[in-house]
């Protein structure tokens, strides 16, 4: 092994001990020798997210949905939340010759795998409280201003966790290969037209559910 291949592999191993142990003293003092590492040997994450990809086999994945006939806005919306903080891009694919939409998580193996499984995890909760809803018969507004809530209250949680965690920033970037490659693929951009919350009591109920839900463990949350 080249000596720049056994420092990109220290610096490796002690940003892995890093995300493991963001809180402890330990995790701390591995994320401060990793950048003293990138910074005296002139290195970027760049270099060591290249290094991850001749690494593995696992390069860039895509991993695909449901296939609906007309994706809803909040399931859209929070593939979108999902993926830029788990590093990864969000693609909404239309296949025309079947009438169906699905939505695309874009990035590293590791990534995509996690991002699905708390998307899929969220989604079935979801579900579980539009049946309450229904059941309930609290009608469309209520249900859309529930879903509001419930997804300011996903992007929050994100947005405090790298608050607190300000010094993993550049473990919580989008690989720049993972970058380059979707913009190779020239893709077209979409939005999502969501609906105005109209009922603040059910908005608020589900900030707080959103909050409260145990969708997204703790190790899985300090990873980014």
């Amino acid at each position: 092994m080249e000596e720049l291949d056994k420092i990109i592999a220290k610096i490796q191993k002690l940003m892995k001990l890093a995300q493991d142990n963001p809180n402890d003293e330990e995790g701390q003092t591995a994320l401060m020798l990793a950048q003293k590492m990138l910074l005296k040997h002139n290195l970027s994450m760049q270099d060591i997210d290249r290094k991850d990809r001749r690494q593995t086999d696992a390069n860039i994945v895509e991993t695909e949905s449901e296939y609906l006939v007309r994706m809803p806005w909040w399931k859209a919306e929070l593939h979108v939340i999902l993926a830029k903080n788990f590093r990864c891009k969000s693609i909404r694919r239309r296949y025309y010759n079947r009438k169906e939409t699905t939505m695309i998580f874009f990035g590293y193996k590791d990534d995509v795998r996690i991002a699905t499984e708390v998307y899929e995890a969220t989604l079935m909760y979801l579900e579980y409280r539009l049946g309450r809803i229904r059941k309930e018969h609290l009608g469309v507004v209520y249900r859309n201003s529930y879903l509001q809530g419930f997804l300011h209250g996903i992007d929050g949680r994100f947005r405090q966790q790298k608050r607190e965690l300000r010094k993993f920033e550049l473990m919580l970037q989008v690989p720049a290969e993972v970058d380059r490659a979707f913009k190779e693929m020239k893709l077209g951009s979409y939005t999502t037209t969501n609906p105005k919350v109209l009922n603040e009591e059910a908005y608020l109920i589900g900030y707080e559910h959103a909050k409260k839900s145990k969708l997204m463990p703790k190790e899985i949350l300090n990873r980014g």
